[in-house]
């Protein structure tokens, strides 16, 4: 199901934003890298605000379908603050 993908997608996203952030950025030793590590997670960031498009349209859809409401209750929707990183 669309919706379970995109979620999967951001949860990879947002855990990958934080590995890179604690890995790259945080070990960054000179300005270049510095600036090489934000530009990953950024790149990140992007991957995780594309997901959560997907998922909000998948949503969006479901709702106007005769879907099982139980399941629809738990779907919430996901917030800038959802895709933030301790640290960040």
């Amino acid at each position: 199901m669309q919706v379970n993908d995109a979620l999967e997608g951001l949860r990879l996203a947002v855990g990958e934003k934080s590995l890179c952030f604690c890995t790259e950025v945080r070990n960054a030793d000179s300005q270049r890298t510095t600036n090489r590590a934000w530009e990953n997670v950024h790149k990140l960031d992007a991957e995780a605000r594309r997901c959560r498009s997907t998922y909000q349209q998948a949503w969006s859809a479901l709702q106007h379908l005769p879907f099982d409401s139980k399941y629809l209750d738990t779907l919430h929707d996901i917030t800038d603050n959802d895709l933030k990183v301790a640290g960040i």
